[in-house]
């Protein structure tokens, strides 16, 4: 999706929203003045090492980049996106930055645009959590409710407690996973689009943190959703969140769209592979080139360190 088509579905919910704008020293793809909302489209020939092709990219191994003339833009490739959001949360900006290929399929242009309406109080229900029941639901539930109303679609997790009112059924959920050396992971907190449900977030937290007893949660927020810090204080996460490096992908070039590591191994997606040349080089002729994201915020919730009431 470009940016022109971008901006027509937009409109609906941010009038004022305009093409290549400047705002307190950034620069972005679309901006709202009214809203203060700044959104970016991640192209793969300009976001990631597929950049660097016309460097005859790689001919060795990609640590020669950082050994070349190429290093700083080597460099922004890679931190770039993290330095943005990080910035842009300093200023109060809200930035969403998608990747050019999640914005192709039509449900996914959908719960971007309901995302970003809820974060400006655009509601087409409100409702309050002392009406729903809190209980926990079944896996296909939980898939059905995910690939619905979040961006990143389904999660595995342990705990999926979900919000049920009498009449509008399932409208909030959140998902628990047990990470290895880690412990109890918040993988999703989602409300059905376009719904508000007043106090849902602190009722469903309290009845894990009394169902489970945990001895700590930790939440890696994906900065490019704009984390709002109110949000973890709602729950009793530590004020002060720290910020991990960027995650690496693939960029799949012939195809568009981004992919795990995993995938890019040999054997896997029908990779034609020479065990003459090193893993970068047969993963590049392969059109695998690699993309950063923004990095995630890391938030902690340790057991008898919060005033947060489980009665």
């Amino acid at each position: 999706m470009n940016k022109q088509r971008l901006q027509e579905l937009v409109r609906e919910i941010l009038p004022d929203v305009a093409l290549d704008q400047e705002a307190q020293g950034m620069h972005f793809d679309l901006y709202s003045k009214e809203y203060n909302i700044g959104i970016d489209i991640w192209t793969i020939l300009e976001h990631t090492y597929a950049a660097l092709i016309k460097y005859n990219y790689p001919q060795g191994k990609e640590e020669d980049l950082f050994c070349s003339e190429h290093f700083d833009e080597a460099k922004q490739i890679e931190n770039g996106h993290q330095e943005k959001a990080k910035q842009a949360i300093e200023k109060g900006i809200m930035l969403y930055s998608f990747w050019e290929s999640e914005l192709d399929d039509v449900k996914q242009q959908e719960i971007m645009l309901e995302m970003i309406a809820s974060r400006i109080g655009k509601f087409e229900k409100r409702l309050n959590a002392r009406d729903c029941e809190v209980k926990e639901i079944s896996a296909t539930e939980c898939k059905r409710f995910l690939e619905e109303n979040h961006w990143q679609g389904n999660v595995n997790s342990k705990a999926k407690i979900a919000l049920i009112h009498k009449t509008e059924g399932i409208v909030a959920l959140q998902c628990y996973a047990i990470v290895r050396n880690i412990g109890w992971n918040l993988k999703r907190t989602v409300f059905r689009r376009r719904y508000q449900v007043r106090g849902g977030i602190s009722k469903m937290f309290k009845y894990f943190i009394k169902t489970y007893d945990p001895e700590q949660v930790i939440d890696y927020t994906d900065i490019r959703e704009f984390p709002l810090k109110h949000f973890h204080d709602k729950m009793g996460f530590n004020p002060n969140s720290e910020v991990c490096k960027p995650c690496c992908y693939f960029a799949d070039i012939k195809t568009g769209k981004i992919v795990n590591r995993e995938t890019c191994r040999k054997g896997n997606m029908g990779l034609i592979w020479d065990d003459n040349l090193t893993w970068c080089q047969n993963r590049v002729n392969n059109g695998l080139y690699k993309a950063w994201d923004s990095g995630k915020l890391v938030n902690v919730w340790k057991k008898n360190s919060t005033d947060i009431s489980i009665e």
